[in-house]
């Protein structure tokens, strides 16, 4: 007689580090397309981090909703603001939807990045692509 071995395979562990990228948001949902491309590039591309996108306003998930989503089972949260520049959003309401999300969920590490738009490879990421287009028209 054979011995099978009836043991449900494992699910797969989950990502412990989750990025969220935040953008303004707008009435229009289109406007999010692009930055829904981002996520699902940066899956692809990191594939053992939840990637997800959060919105200030106008459009689903907030960050609170998306951060509500990911605490419980990830340890770390890295936010990237998808603005081209730090102005006032980025300098009084991000700082302060952190320190809230912080206080409510100690055990989660909450880390944000600059603007996207000031890195200096999305800034020569852009120059390239001026410079493509106008080459090209």
């Amino acid at each position: 007689m054979t011995a099978t071995n009836h043991t449900a395979p494992h699910p797969e562990p989950t990502p412990r580090r989750a990025l969220v990228l935040f953008a303004h948001g707008a009435r229009n949902p289109e406007w999010a397309e692009p930055l829904r491309y981002a996520q699902s590039v940066l899956s692809e591309r990191l594939p053992d981090h939840t990637v997800t996108v959060a919105f200030l306003e106008f459009l689903s998930p907030t960050l609170t909703e998306a951060v509500m989503e990911l605490a419980p089972t990830h340890s770390e949260i890295v936010i990237v603001p998808w603005f081209v520049a730090e102005g006032g959003h980025l300098q009084r309401d991000l700082p302060q939807l952190v320190n809230n999300l912080a206080t409510r969920y100690p055990a989660v590490q909450f880390s944000c990045f600059p603007p996207i738009g000031t890195l200096e490879p999305v800034i020569r990421a852009i120059a390239d692509a001026v410079v493509a287009t106008l080459a090209a028209s």
